[in-house]
């Protein structure tokens, strides 16, 4: 036996420890990136579920603005000075233009410019297949940040604004005047990211009589939500 043998003996199971460790090697790298893609999903997951958070919060905001308007247009005899756009909610936030800063930080554009919450109405209005849709106009009735009309709501990142629209159905070809006391309420909640959700919401004015103790009232003829 040479003096090289016991050389190559003792250079063996070197040999083999350094071959089981490339596949060691290569298991952690396969569950680290198992581990990573597991973080994104979950991460993701959960943006996606915030969002749709975030979303339902916005649909109920706007449907409360709906509900705020009209406790103003119930005291109302008559519908015309808001459909020719001189009477607005005393609840408004100063004037209809321009960009609007939100108490959870950011701010929204509510008139005007095609990315604005008017001019995106006015976008989609114009593209409607209902005629009515396309010629008449949407008065801006309630503009203000969620939480300055309801005190209180942890939604400060919510801005609503109103708008108010003569019967579609109605045929006196002045979309300014209400000639049967009937109009539509549309509201929208935005969010400085984009976000916004709206509705619709056909309303009918019932005058009330004094004389039977009978109060103005608001009759809900149709409700939906803008997608």
């Amino acid at each position: 036996m040479s003096d090289s043998q016991p050389n190559q003996m003792h250079l063996r199971p070197q040999a083999q420890a350094g071959s089981a460790l490339l596949p060691v090697m290569l298991l952690m790298f396969l569950f680290s990136a198992i581990a990573i893609g597991m973080v994104v999903v979950v991460r993701i997951e959960i943006s996606v579920a915030m969002r749709f958070v975030q979303a339902t919060q916005a649909l109920h905001a706007a449907d409360a603005a709906v509900a705020l308007a009209l406790t103003e247009l119930r005291a109302m005899g008559d519908w015309t000075p808001v459909l020719a756009g001189a009477v607005q909610s005393v609840r408004s936030d100063g004037i209809f233009a321009g960009r609007k800063d939100l108490p959870g930080g950011g701010s929204v554009v509510i008139c005007c410019g095609s990315s604005s919450v008017a001019g995106r109405l006015a976008g989609e209005s114009a593209l409607s297949g209902a005629i009515a849709r396309r010629t008449l106009p949407w008065r801006p009735f309630l503009w203000a940040p969620l939480a300055a009309l309801l005190p209180g709501s942890p939604l400060g990142r919510l801005y609503v604004v109103v708008f108010v629209e003569d019967d579609e159905g109605e045929e006196d070809g002045n979309g300014s005047a209400d000639a049967n006391r009937r109009v539509v309420v549309r509201a929208e909640a935005v969010q400085a990211d984009g976000l916004r959700r709206a509705v619709e919401a056909l309303i009918e004015r019932e005058p009330g009589d004094p004389l039977r103790g009978l109060a103005p009232a608001v009759r809900l003829l149709r409700w939906r939500e803008v997608r």
